[in-house]
């Protein structure tokens, strides 16, 4: 049998899973390699269905500790902006899809953006500008992927946020993407004034699109030909999530 482990902490919504699961020190035991998008299955079943998938494997343990997905202090931040600067110089790289409104030639970062992350990762939840951000990052403390959330600046529209995210390259449809998304919303549940996800995607990257749509996103919009990048009009589509009961 193959003995694999992620993050269960991490993974698992902590107020409700601990007492039926044993929290962070359950070992899943597959006769079969688990790959990351099946372990993040296991992050959005109830605890019954939990139940029914360990006693369906035959699961016995599961201890995670393969993935960590935390919240980012400043102390994260040049790495962070190292991995970006990669990230970013994949936009629409080698016949792949845009996803960020800028050229193929640009992949340097900021100093504007550098400076809203630091502001953001400072600032407290209820001060303007306000950014929180997570990093999956595996064993050795290397950057897997990112997800944040930051209000709108609008007035009266605190009860939506607006997510970004980004997966290295290397770690995509490998469930890190899922992972994150999952963890965020299972998070924004938990918080009394956020009613409403929402996010922007570039027309064109069908796989972010699926990928959100399969984690429960709609489309409520598209601004057709939102930008015109290397000689192409971009449209930008708009996705919400709710994750309370709207009024």
């Amino acid at each position: 049998m193959e003995n694999v482990s992620v993050e269960c902490e991490h993974l698992f919504d902590s107020g409700t899973e601990p007492d039926d699961c044993g929290g962070a020190d359950l070992l899943l035991c597959f006769p079969f390699t688990l790959s990351l998008t099946q372990v993040a299955l296991f992050s959005v079943v109830s605890n019954r269905g939990l139940r029914c998938l360990c006693n369906k494997y035959k699961v016995k343990k599961l201890k995670i500790n393969s993935m960590n997905i935390v919240v980012a202090k400043e102390s994260d931040l040049e790495n962070f902006f190292f991995y970006l600067e990669k990230h970013s110089s994949e936009n629409g790289s080698e016949g792949r899809p845009l996803f960020q409104p800028a050229s193929r030639s640009e992949s340097s970062i900021s100093t504007n953006v550098r400076d809203k992350f630091l502001f953001g990762v400072r600032a407290k939840k209820d001060q303007p500008g306000w950014r929180k951000l997570w990093l999956a990052k595996n064993e050795a403390g290397r950057i897997l992927g990112h997800i944040d959330i930051q209000p709108y600046s609008e007035k009266n529209s605190h009860h939506r946020v607006l997510l970004g995210m980004g997966v290295n390259i290397d770690n995509r449809r490998k469930g890190v993407g899922v992972a994150l998304i999952n963890f965020v919303l299972q998070y924004c549940k938990t918080e009394d004034t956020i009613d409403w996800v929402d996010l922007c995607v570039l027309s064109g990257n069908d796989p972010a699109i699926c990928l959100y749509r399969k984690m429960g996103f709609s489309v409520i919009g598209e601004h057709e030909d939102k930008f015109r990048i290397d000689g192409e009009s971009i449209s930008e589509i708009l996705m919400t999530i709710p994750v309370k009961k709207p009024l």
